[in-house]
């Protein structure tokens, strides 16, 4: 699994598509503003799910959590996750975050 560095990396790498450099980008930025350190994609993926109590997600869904959220203590959080709001561009409407991060993990499989 592609650790901080390697995605930010990644995000500017010519070998990539451009929507790819852009949503790892996105990601990049988006894990930056994560209060807790984070390892890999994965152990960011599943500190989101774990804050939002819910895996199959999708952008509507996403923004009424963002709007539901204590900003007064989880205010990194709620950065981050609008952040993540960004990379739905990239994908079909009602496309869950789940697949949209199981799509950036099978694009990234091989990618040095």
């Amino acid at each position: 699994m592609k650790n901080f560095s390697d995605l930010n990396e990644l995000s500017n790498s010519k070998e990539l598509s451009i929507p790819l450099q852009h949503i790892l980008t996105i990601l990049c930025d988006s894990i930056n503003d994560w209060p807790e350190k984070v390892v890999d994609l994965n152990d960011f993926k599943n500190k989101i799910f774990v804050f939002i109590n819910k895996e199959n997600i999708d952008k509507e869904d996403l923004e009424k959590v963002i709007g539901s959220i204590d900003y007064l203590k989880y205010s990194w959080q709620g950065e981050s996750l609008f952040q993540m709001l960004e990379i739905f561009e990239y994908y079909p409407r009602k496309t869950s975050l789940i697949d949209i991060f199981k799509d950036i993990e099978q694009k990234l499989t091989g990618v040095n």
